[in-house]
């Protein structure tokens, strides 16, 4: 390779797709460090809440080289027969974002967090336009390190039904053409991932400056109206809108027996639309809009909190985000046999986080 081809192929780009918080946090923290040597553009889609202004703030911020934004709910881009078709697809996605699919040439790395249909299918159209593309999933939280994600890569890489089989031979699927699987705690992984496995770089004293500052500004995070001064943060699931029932009212409880209704905050779900706890006395948040992980980054004294939850991925993704002395407990004995596949899979994850770090993270609360 001449000394140009190897600049040009130096110079290459990479594409994210974002369509969470969680997923825009940690494609930011990417793109500072881990290619922080290269142009990054991203793709956020209206699973984002807000994300039109969160567009327009990461594009006056120069984030990223370039920022495209794209409402993709509601529509169908594998399970419309229509959209087989590559022209067709392509105009359903708008020239800007059908144009970085047409220069697929330009990027070494396209980068997805999960496995919905327009960003697989995006992945599948820059794969068709350029084989040598790497194609990468990243962090998305408990879901990257749980079973049901590790099943279906698996059986996209390995297939054994004729089903996966013809979709690997027809290369419908990215995920079976994987070459790198990127995650911030390798460790906690309870399966075996059948391609390689690489570290993000941890939010650390070097870094965390930078990218607490992005993304006060990317969340708005100057009008946040609560203060999480107090000790004790219980995180309410969406379990009760979910129509899952469980009886974190009676741990809410606890708490206060333990603690004191007077140090306590419950900070509510979003999805969930009725102030269960508000009505019975207790302090509950006022935003939902800005991010718990942006929430965490600015807490001055983490280490003196004591955050309590029955499975609320946002603690782990409290350990993941901010390494501290705060005491996490999840007290899940009341759900511990439910049959419910999504709190099997997260309790898999919370066991082995609990068994990697018995000394930080509790599975019951303490004895009075």
């Amino acid at each position: 390779m001449d000394l140009k081809q190897r600049d040009w192929e130096m110079n290459k780009k990479v594409l994210f797709t974002c369509s969470t918080c969680y997923q825009l946090i940690v494609s930011i923290q990417m793109a500072i460090t881990e290619f922080s040597s290269k142009e990054v553009d991203c793709i956020i889609t209206d699973f984002v809440p807000e994300y039109d202004k969160v567009v327009n703030r990461l594009r006056q911020m120069n984030v990223f080289s370039s920022t495209y934004a794209i409402q993709v709910k509601n529509k169908k881009y594998d399970g419309n027969i229509e959209m087989q078709f590559e022209n067709i697809f392509l105009k359903s996605i708008g020239e800007k974002i059908a144009s970085v699919v047409r220069n697929a040439h330009e990027y070494e790395y396209y980068l997805f967090a999960n496995c919905g249909e327009f960003t697989t299918r995006i992945g599948r159209s820059l794969k068709k336009a350029n084989p040598t593309i790497k194609l990468c999933m990243y962090e998305d939280g408990t879901a990257a390190y749980c079973m049901m994600t590790g099943s279906r890569i698996m059986a996209a890489i390995n297939p054994v039904s004729h089903k996966e089989k013809l979709k690997k031979a027809l290369k419908m699927s990215p995920l079976a053409f994987l070459d790198y699987y990127y995650v911030i705690y390798p460790e906690l992984m309870v399966w075996d991932c059948p391609v390689v496995v690489k570290k993000i770089p941890s939010i650390n004293e070097d870094n965390c400056q930078a990218i607490r500052e992005i993304l006060n500004e990317v969340f708005d995070y100057k009008n946040i109206e609560d203060t999480y001064e107090e000790k004790v943060i219980f995180f309410e699931e969406s379990y009760v809108g979910d129509g899952i029932p469980v009886d974190d009212v009676s741990l809410v409880e606890r708490l206060r027996d333990l603690y004191g209704i007077e140090n306590i905050l419950i900070k509510t779900h979003p999805r969930i639309p009725q102030n269960r706890f508000k009505s019975l006395g207790y302090k509950t948040n006022i935003n939902h809009s800005i991010p718990w992980e942006v929430i965490v980054l600015n807490i001055p004294n983490l280490d003196d909190k004591i955050l309590v939850t029955m499975t609320s991925t946002a603690l782990i993704n409290t350990f993941l985000i901010r390494k501290s002395n705060a005491k996490l407990i999840f007290s899940f004995d009341s759900i511990r046999n439910n049959d419910n596949k999504r709190i099997k899979n997260t309790l898999e994850v919370i066991d082995r986080l609990i068994s990697l770090h018995p000394d930080k993270i509790m599975s019951s609360l303490p004895e009075r």
